[in-house]
């Protein structure tokens, strides 16, 4: 019988992005793809020196979330992200969120699965103060399988999942992907998933942020099918929201 993902996992993993500091957040290094948005973008004026405003917020629902202006770090522009989890082709729920990112953090859209459900997520950004990113794009729906096979599984409270179950990875999520998330002090909680990503989501890496007496350590590890390399990379993240979202 197919399992719900843990609700604290499916929180995380629909915050998860690349972004610049900011507070309840720890930095980490830059690195990545330069998304669309951001490769047809001229030279962000914080390149020069200089600090863009950007809307912050994160809120559940549909693009285009309203929050504060906020000075961003020298370097960074403004960016959206929007997640969509599905299952079985049905909208689940969805989340939104703006804030300030390292251009070459723009990635291009990206999608995760398990056996039973679909994170979708979508990046733009644009370079001067306020601005409003350009419509977010998701990735097609995967319909045709790509010949990898990948373990599948979720389990709150461990570490570690292995039941046997695998399934089928479809389009461009050829990797095999394995999340550990692990939360201690004021709030403590951990849990595992495995199943199928593209190269995107697998670029989020590996996280680990400190912020309101909560430690979130998470372990983000892909797996190409044929090559059997395993990259990890890591990113920032804004983490406030789930720290909300848990309390």
């Amino acid at each position: 019988m197919m399992k719900e993902l843990p609700k604290f996992l499916c929180i995380f993993f629909s915050l998860i992005s690349p972004v610049a500091e900011l507070p309840g957040s720890v930095s980490g290094p830059y690195g990545g793809g330069l998304g669309p948005a951001a490769r047809h973008a001229p030279g962000p004026a914080s390149s020069y020196g200089y600090s863009l405003m950007c809307i912050v917020c994160f809120a559940p629902g549909a693009p285009n979330c309203t929050g504060n202006s906020e000075t961003c770090p020298a370097g960074t522009v403004c960016s959206s992200t929007y997640t969509v989890k599905t299952e079985g082709g049905i909208k689940i729920s969805e989340f939104s969120g703006r804030t300030c990112m390292p251009p070459d953090q723009c990635h291009e859209p990206g999608s995760f699965s398990t056996s039973n459900s679909t994170f979708k997520k979508g990046f733009s950004c644009c370079n001067t103060d306020n601005c409003t990113p350009a419509p977010l794009k998701l990735p097609d729906d995967n319909v045709l399988p790509n010949g990898l096979t990948c373990p599948t599984c979720t389990l709150e409270g461990s570490d570690m999942c292995d039941t046997g179950e695998t399934m089928k990875c479809m389009g461009n999520e050829n990797n095999c992907l394995l999340q550990i998330t692990n939360m201690t002090g004021a709030l403590s909680s951990k849990g595992v998933l495995r199943g199928c990503a593209s190269p995107s989501i697998c670029r989020i890496g590996s996280q680990s942020i400190i912020a309101n007496g909560i430690n979130v350590e998470v372990e983000i590890t892909c797996t190409g099918g044929s090559s059997g390399v395993t990259n990890t990379f890591t990113y920032q993240l804004v983490v406030f929201l789930l720290f909300k979202l848990l309390t």
